[in-house]
C-alpha cells in the first residue's frame, strides 16, 4: 500500500504526459497531412475556374481547414492558414505573388515579393502553391504544461493549366 502510494503519482504524471503528447502528435500529423492535401488541391486547380485570384485562394484555405480533421477549425488557439500563389513571370504585380492568411479574426490578402508563406529555397522562375498551417497544443504532466506552436508547411510546383 505504501509503495502504491508512492508510485502512484509518478505513475498518473507519466500516463498524462504521455496521452497529452500523443494528442498532440496527431495534431501534428493531421497539419502535415492538411498542407500536403491543400498544397497539391491548389497546383492542380485552374485559378481560371475562380473569379479573382482570392478566391481561389480562399478555396484552397478552405480544403487545408477541411482536411485538418478539425484541428483548423474557428476558435483553435493560434489558429493560422497561410496560401500562397507564387507565379514569379505573371503579367501583372498581382499575379507574381499573391497571398492569402486565414485566423479567427478573418482573411487578409496581400501582393508583392514578400508575399509568402515561407522560404520555400526553390529557384525564383518556379510557379508553385505554398501551404504553411498553425496552432497552438498543449502537453500537460500534472504539475508541469508546456504550450507549443505546431506549424507544418506543404510546396507543390503548379500544374495547372
Amino acid at each position: 500500500m505504501v509503495e502504491m502510494a508512492l508510485i502512484a503519482p509518478l505513475l498518473f504524471t507519466l500516463l498524462l504526459g504521455m496521452v497529452t503528447a500523443g494528442i498532440t502528435y496527431s495534431r501534428k500529423i493531421a497539419l502535415d497531412t492538411a498542407a500536403r492535401d491543400a498544397s497539391r488541391y491548389g497546383a492542380t486547380l485552374p485559378v481560371s475556374n475562380y473569379s479573382s485570384l482570392n478566391a481561389w485562394l480562399a478555396a484552397t484555405a478552405d480544403v487545408a481547414q477541411q482536411s485538418a480533421t478539425g484541428d483548423l477549425g474557428t476558435g483553435v488557439a493560434g489558429r493560422s492558414i497561410c496560401v500562397a500563389y507564387v507565379y514569379p513571370s505573371g503579367t501583372s504585380a498581382t499575379d507574381r505573388t499573391t497571398m492569402l492568411v486565414r485566423t479567427d479574426a478573418g482573411d487578409t490578402y496581400s501582393t508583392g515579393s514578400s508575399a509568402t508563406c515561407f522560404a520555400d529555397g526553390q529557384p525564383a522562375a518556379n510557379r508553385r502553391v505554398q501551404v504553411s498551417l498553425s496552432r497552438q497544443s498543449t502537453i500537460e504532466a500534472v504539475a508541469y504544461s508546456s504550450n507549443i506552436t505546431l506549424t507544418a508547411h506543404g510546396l507543390t510546383k503548379f500544374e495547372a493549366s
